[in-house]
């Protein structure tokens, strides 16, 4: 048939209605399996870019959600622990809530769970506050004092015992094998002669380790000192030196071992107990015109 229509355009006779309808047919046919490959690579592209924004999406009110204090939950969720976010919301409705609107046939829900274990997770365990032989007590830059206590006796000292203007300050902690003592020492300055010395403090040395517990302030009040630890020692037992402190304080001290077996256990909490609260959150992402979910994004939240 080929051989035939190519004589005709030699002969440049035309072709016949029915040779005409046969080469439309066999056109077409051909073209049924490009067009489907088309009609395929379009359709995949649209749900393709339909999943990335519902990817995106997902996460972003994942992190927002998840950004939030406790406290702040209610401006989301209201009295529920679910919500679905369609086109009725309206941009002040998305501004309360901290979200960015959602695309034009997009549609989310969000809730989170109270009711999940907590035991699942691997928290830190409290550290209680030992026992302590002395406690320094370094508070919030008031009149630049350091308060000592003896707890076995209740003997307590505030040094300075007299107004300094010193900026600096070191307090010195001795363990004397022969007299059996821990002698503490305040002195007003940092430099190699330590400025002078206001007083001492000393106790007996118990049979266990001996344990000095630090309490350091907020610095609220006044202008927090630069405080140096120096410790050192000849005593068989080991000086254990326990820091309680945050990172907002801005009461802060340095150590300075000279000699001696001395233990630092620094960034401790002041409370034996943790309020702990975890929140199981999800995103649910779907295509408002199909009903079809595209995607579920998950996370925890722990509060301590």
């Amino acid at each position: 048939m080929i051989k035939s229509w190519w004589n005709k355009l030699k002969s440049n006779s035309g072709f016949s209605l029915v040779e005409a309808l046969v080469t439309i047919a066999i056109v077409g046919a051909a073209m049924i399996p490009i067009s489907m490959v088309f009609t395929q690579t379009i359709g995949t592209t649209v749900e393709t870019r339909k999943q990335l924004v519902a990817n995106g999406l997902g996460q972003e009110y994942l992190e927002a959600i998840k950004a939030k204090e406790f406290s702040d939950f209610a401006s989301v969720f209201g009295v529920n622990t679910n919500i679905e976010i369609n086109d009725s919301f309206t941009q002040d409705t998305y501004d309360l809530m901290g979200l960015t609107p959602l695309p034009k046939g997009y549609r989310a829900v969000l809730s989170y769970d109270t009711s999940v274990d907590i035991n699942a997770f691997a928290l830190p365990t409290p550290n209680p506050m030992p026992d302590a032989d002395i406690i320094i007590d370094i508070p919030s830059g008031y009149m630049n004092t350091v308060i000592l206590t003896d707890t076995s006796s209740g003997n307590q000292m505030t040094y300075p015992q007299t107004p300094t203007s010193s900026t600096d300050r070191v307090i010195r902690i001795r363990g004397d094998r022969d007299t059996n003592t821990i002698t503490l020492d305040y002195f007003d300055q940092l430099t190699s002669g330590g400025g002078s010395i206001d007083s001492r403090f000393s106790i007996t040395v118990p049979s266990t380790d001996p344990v000095i517990r630090l309490l350091m302030g907020e610095g609220r009040v006044g202008t927090p000192m630069i405080t140096r630890i120096d410790i050192k020692s000849n005593l068989p037992q080991t000086i254990k030196l326990y820091f309680y402190e945050e990172d907002t304080n801005s009461v802060k001290a340095t150590t300075n071992i000279i000699s001696g077996s001395v233990s630092i256990s620094r960034n401790l909490n002041a409370v034996d107990t943790y309020d702990r609260r975890i929140l199981g959150i999800k995103v649910e992402i779907f295509d408002t015109y199909s009903g079809k979910k595209l995607g579920t994004y998950t996370t925890t939240k722990i509060s301590e």
